[in-house]
């Protein structure tokens, strides 16, 4: 066996939320168009052409195991590691439309991966619309945050058709240390933090806890999976409009549509709902696992019943979030993600459905990706969408990613908590519309201006 690598508290708390009702794999999906190349792409394609990309991350052939000695997780190599373990193929049902494909990334998100094996694995799907297909990919979450997925599919494809195929570089140095001396860390962490706290000043404004809403329904095991494409220069125009960063517009925008949802389902619009999102530590395009990022929490304002006050709300206190994440910064959430691991995801297995207090109602996520469409050879991506996890009692997660001037939404839902994820997602582009009118007819002013 090869040299074991500690699985830092960052990526292990993944592992610790799952459970057999509760995979936490997140689903990227590369929507094909084989017309180029002649021929429908097969599974034996597949196996011929990953070989040559397993050395894009050192998680491709590694799997859970043990530090030599000691009860702690480590990436360990997979000497049995064979392809056939993390390939498959489906044909989507008929008309092979936008709502087929959802309905197989549905039935493929609630499978958990095996964890005798590297924790990914593909499925081909055949029968798409126009004779596209695509490759539902199942990445734990674990191994790779967003923006690593990205980086991986700069990675493994080109900018134009036939482009230079990938030759992997060495996997750079990373010491994730032994855990040793944890407690310790985390004390000269927290006490770090608390002055930075007094030094940013006041963050009454911020979120802690919520009650629960109709949007954290006790649910089961069950997911559905639902997604839409959103002109991203209109997002831009809306940030834009409204002197906000695109961030907090794509905040502003889940507000007025989960406003629309609750008044739709006649719910009250009273309470205050939170969204949970990361900000990411690394930008490094070359960062192709693992996770980099700290989850801060922010009021949408959904209760503003005005929508240019609601945007400005929302997107003002989306971005003293991130400043106070700045602020605070990101060795006091390593080090507590190292404690965290082993008793936040047991309290929420037990509690999750019958706790009254909830730490958000949305978890949302908003991923720069390529600006030009990506080629695998001859074969286009047209499309590349995420669904993210969902875990009890926070079961409505929505992750936008911008690819070739859209922004592909990919939302995940407990089905007792939206009824109809399709219309809930077109409550995003209504809510967008909104905005948009809003500052084309100038009344919608920048935000240093309003």
């Amino acid at each position: 066996m090869g040299t074991a690598e500690r699985i830092t508290g960052e990526d292990a708390i993944f592992l610790r939320f799952e459970r057999p009702d509760t995979p936490t794999h997140t689903l990227k999906i590369a929507v094909l168009d084989p017309a180029l190349h002649g021929a429908q792409i097969t599974l034996e394609d597949l196996h011929a052409l990953l070989p040559a990309h397993l050395g894009l991350s050192p998680r491709a052939t590694q799997r859970v195991g043990r530090m030599p000695g000691r009860r702690a997780w480590a990436w360990v190599e997979d000497e049995d590691f064979d392809l056939a373990n993390h390939l498959e193929e489906v044909t989507a049902p008929a008309p092979g439309d936008r709502a087929a494909l959802d309905q197989v990334c549905g039935e493929v998100l609630v499978r958990q991966l095996d964890r005798r094996h590297p924790l990914w694995a593909m499925t081909l799907v055949h029968g798409l619309a126009g004779g596209r297909q695509a490759v539902v990919i199942r990445i734990h979450h674990a191994i790779s945050d967003g923006k690593a997925s990205i980086n991986l599919l700069n990675a493994a494809t080109s900018a134009t058709r036939g482009g230079p195929r990938y030759v992997p570089e060495p996997a750079g140095d990373h010491d994730p240390g032994d855990g040793r001396g944890r407690f310790a860390a985390f004390r000269r962490t927290a006490r770090e933090n608390r002055a930075r706290l007094r030094e940013f000043g006041s963050v009454k404004d911020l979120p802690t806890l919520s009650r629960r809403t109709a949007f954290n329904a006790r649910t089961g095991s069950e997911r559905l999976c639902a997604s839409t494409d959103l002109d991203f220069d209109d997002l831009r125009e809306v940030a834009r409009g409204a002197g906000v960063s695109v961030n907090g517009a794509f905040h502003a925008v889940a507000s007025g549509a989960m406003r629309r949802e609750l008044i739709a389902r006649g719910e009250p619009v009273d309470r205050r709902l939170i969204a949970a999102f990361g900000v990411a530590e690394s930008k490094d395009p070359g960062r192709r696992h693992g996770n980099a990022f700290a989850t801060s929490f922010s009021y949408l304002h959904a209760d503003v019943e005005d929508p240019v006050e609601r945007l400005h709300a929302a997107a003002e206190n989306a971005a003293k979030a991130v400043r106070l994440r700045w602020a605070t910064g990101f060795e006091y959430y390593r080090a507590g993600t190292e404690i965290q691991q082993h008793v936040v995801p047991h309290l929420r297995a037990v509690f999750a459905n019958i706790t009254p207090i909830v730490g958000n109602q949305i978890t949302l996520a908003n991923v720069p990706g390529p600006t030009e469409h990506r080629w695998i050879g001859d074969v286009e991506v047209v499309d590349w969408i995420s669904h993210s996890i969902a875990i009890a009692p926070s079961v409505v997660s929505l992750t936008g990613y911008s690819y070739a001037g859209r922004l592909s939404l990919g939302l995940t839902v407990a089905p007792q908590a939206v009824p109809d994820p399709v219309a809930f997602l077109g409550r995003f582009r209504e809510s967008l519309d909104e905005l948009l009118a809003l500052v084309r007819t100038r009344e919608l002013q920048p935000l240093q201006e309003s």
